[in-house]
């Protein structure tokens, strides 16, 4: 058999090919952000200027929204959060970078830490994955911060070349 597909209403609902891989169209969320200009505020501050990746041959993606540092989920279901987040830190700093979420659009708690300064007047890079079961769209939702930087530091962003970036993945139903 070369392809089945399930259908209602003349819309595919999913397919699987003779191989037996399943394809279930727009339940996939696939998507990447960048920080596209340095971050440079002292403090824990919220990350707030992100572009969204276009991926080469295609385009931007269909998949998370963005206002003012807050990312918003297309449809509910488990969600794997890369958080990558590149900097630049001073001699006294040990900053940080901090996945945090509400389930209420309100509360923000952090639920992964990566740790990108090292007190030596260096670059570092630190990147850590954390799961997100969104169960409403409205009301579940994610800021990325910088946490314990000092005026001389900063996270790295640019305009053209991803280097602090987030990538959100559905990788299953709301459980």
């Amino acid at each position: 058999m070369a392809l089945s597909r399930i259908t209602n209403s003349g819309v595919t609902g999913i397919s699987i090919d003779s191989s037996g891989r399943v394809d279930m169209n727009a339940s996939y969320v696939f998507d990447q952000w960048y920080l596209n200009a340095n971050h440079t505020t002292n403090g824990d501050t919220d990350l707030t200027s992100w572009s969204q990746v276009a991926w080469v041959g295609t385009g931007k993606v269909s998949g998370m929204s963005h206002s003012s540092g807050i990312f918003t989920f297309p449809q509910t279901g488990l969600y794997k959060i890369t958080f990558q987040q590149a900097t630049r830190s001073d001699a006294s700093d040990n900053m940080s970078g901090q996945v945090h979420v509400t389930t209420d659009n309100s509360t923000y708690n952090s639920v992964l830490s990566v740790s990108g300064g090292d007190s030596d007047s260096v670059n570092g890079t630190a990147t850590g994955s954390v799961f997100i079961n969104v169960t409403d769209v409205s009301n579940v939702k994610v800021k990325l911060r910088a946490t314990s930087m000092d005026n001389a530091s900063y996270v790295i962003g640019n305009s053209t070349t991803t280097t602090t970036n987030v990538m959100f993945e559905r990788v299953a139903p709301a459980q």
